[in-house]
């Protein structure tokens, strides 16, 4: 079974990338707005374009943000919790055959 859990600093990383996740998509929305309002370009390739780079991100600062786990005991302690993967390094590599014979 892999290990699912992190530490701290590990944790801190995976967040500071999910930070970034999530200020690249309020840019690319933000741009998406300028296109359409200050623009009034609302097809093409440019659009096009915007709206892929809006489908790419979506959903993704989520994907890496580290997941707490309640370990039993007084909620308001942060000592009665740990840190899980985020949900992206738990998706096995469909290239890596080991990835799909383990269990967990």
């Amino acid at each position: 079974m892999r290990d699912i859990h992190i530490d701290q600093s590990t944790a801190d990383k995976w967040q500071k990338i999910a930070d970034l996740l999530k200020t690249a998509k309020e840019a690319v929305d933000e741009a998406s707005a300028s296109l359409m309002i200050d623009l009034g370009i609302t097809g093409g390739a440019a659009s096009t374009a915007v709206h892929e780079a809006q489908d790419a991100l979506s959903g993704q600062s989520y994907m890496f943000t580290p997941q707490s786990e309640w370990m039993g005991g007084d909620s308001t302690l942060f000592t009665n919790f740990k840190w899980r993967k985020p949900h992206i390094a738990n998706i096995p590599d469909k290239d890596d055959p080991k990835e799909h014979c383990q269990a967990g």
